[in-house]
């Protein structure tokens, strides 16, 4: 045991050192670019640009170049103040621009000539249209993800609110493998591409199990900021799959100390019967934690963590077939079919679940390469051919019929059954620091789920 805790120790390390190390594939990143005029729509060379983030303080500056364009990559997604100036001019600040993920935003100013000291404030919303990137990309606001209902809490299940997604069983083939929270999450097939060409990513990072063809973590709506789903991808580093490339970016910390603490309730008080269930089957669900980050070094360093629980006990009633007595016996003619489907290469009549004598095997007189048997009489097996163990087995394991049905009707069996599925997700704290236009992230995630039943 201390040999496993200790090689858990020595892959956690060196997951978070590489998680540390600045890389240049895929990214959460985005960028702000425009052309500065002036009121003669001539443009502004050398003009001086400043972001100010508005959630983190961090700043990034740029100038103008001699066709007036300013291009400022690598911005985290948030909301950014804009500033503007040169010496000759007004200046001009756009306050609470929105940059999402992935996003390429074009924010276009225009500067009034001026002679003292003077500041203009614009307001209006950023051009929409994006003329950096023809690839096609709907973003998931954090709001969208907390107040929207889902059962489970799977950010995944929102993916379906992007034009030309399609739900499919979660995990697509593998579903059967991976334990559902709630409703359980979905694996899309986007414009018609099959749900394992889709491709996970998370803070940049891959975020894909393989074997089950959907995401490995699942980040609670409360730690994420917001998701992009990239269906018509022109981008080289998205082109990874010819499916959606959904890029998950979590909540950092910022300059104000900031959390959520919640729990969800499902339980059977006011459900109604299902059938086959004779009365309300009982159901308790319970899904809960709490969300904390703020920051380490004001405009530097900030932190974020996460814990989930989940927890869900649930009956359900079904429906089985099982053997009667007389079947026990080897009298199977309650299920004998009565209407004639075909005839032997002898010419006898067939009957559906018609049970032959495999002690009575004779060449087929039409082809010598087939056989064909005898069917016992009346459907009914001699006592004496009955083997002495699987009647054993049938007498310990198999329960007798508790439906009141004819003989030979099936299903002849109910029952309850109960599902304990529990599962806790912690995001270990998280460090967000800034350093030159890197913005670096260190953290880990502890997901392990239990099914019971």
């Amino acid at each position: 045991m201390c040999r496993k805790l200790t090689l858990f120790v020595y892959w956690a390390v060196a997951t978070a050192l590489l998680s540390a190390i600045p890389t240049f594939g895929q990214t959460t990143n985005g960028l702000i670019t425009g052309v500065i005029t002036d009121p003669s729509e001539a443009v502004v060379t050398g003009a001086h640009v400043e972001l100010l983030n508005a959630t983190t303080g961090v700043r990034r500056e740029t100038a103008t170049d001699s066709n007036g364009q300013y291009i400022v990559p690598q911005l985290p997604p948030g909301v950014y103040d804009i500033s503007v100036s040169k010496q000759g001019f007004a200046t001009v600040k756009r306050s609470a621009v929105q940059l999402e993920v992935n996003q390429n935003l074009t924010v276009d100013l225009r500067m009034a000539v001026s002679s003292v000291d003077q500041t203009v404030q614009v307001t209006g919303e950023a051009s929409t249209v994006n003329t950096t990137s023809a690839t096609r990309a709907d973003v998931v606001s954090h709001t969208a993800i907390v107040d929207l209902p889902l059962n489970g809490r799977q950010f995944n299940q929102l993916t379906l609110l992007t034009p030309g997604a399609v739900p499919l069983a979660q995990g697509a083939q593998q579903g059967f493998f991976t334990v559902a929270l709630g409703a359980g999450s979905v694996s899309p097939s986007v414009n018609g591409q099959r749900p394992q060409q889709d491709n996970y990513t998370m803070d940049g990072v891959l975020n894909n199990a393989l074997f089950t063809n959907t995401f490995a973590i699942s980040p609670p709506p409360d730690a994420v900021q917001e998701f992009n789903v990239q269906t018509h991808i022109t981008d080289a580093q998205f082109a990874i799959s010819s499916g959606a490339n959904v890029n998950l970016v979590t909540r950092s910390g910022t300059n104000q100390f900031h959390g959520a603490a919640y729990e969800f309730i499902r339980n059977s008080v006011l459900d109604a019967k299902t059938y086959p269930a004779t009365t309300t089957n009982p159901y308790k669900q319970n899904q809960y934690g709490v969300f904390f980050g703020g920051p380490v070094i004001k405009d530097n360093t900030w932190f974020s963590g996460y814990w989930e629980g989940f927890r869900a006990e649930q009956t359900k009633s079904y429906l089985a077939a099982t053997l009667t007595n007389a079947m026990r016996g080897g009298d199977f003619s309650a299920v004998l079919g009565t209407t004639p489907i075909g005839t032997d290469s002898l010419g006898r009549p067939e009957f559906a679940n018609e049970i032959y004598d495999p002690n009575t095997t004779t060449t087929d007189p039409t082809d010598p390469t087939k056989i064909i048997r005898n069917p016992y009489p009346g459907n009914v097996i001699p006592s004496n051919q009955l083997n002495s163990a699987a009647l054993a087995i049938l007498a310990r394991y198999y329960p007798a019929p508790n439906l009141n049905v004819a003989p030979g009707v099936l299903p002849n069996y109910a029952f309850v059954a109960n599902t304990s599925t529990k599962s806790d997700q912690v995001g270990a704290p998280s460090l967000t620091y800034a350093t030159g236009i890197h913005r670096q992230h260190l953290a880990v995630s502890i997901s392990p789920r239990v099914l019971t039943f």
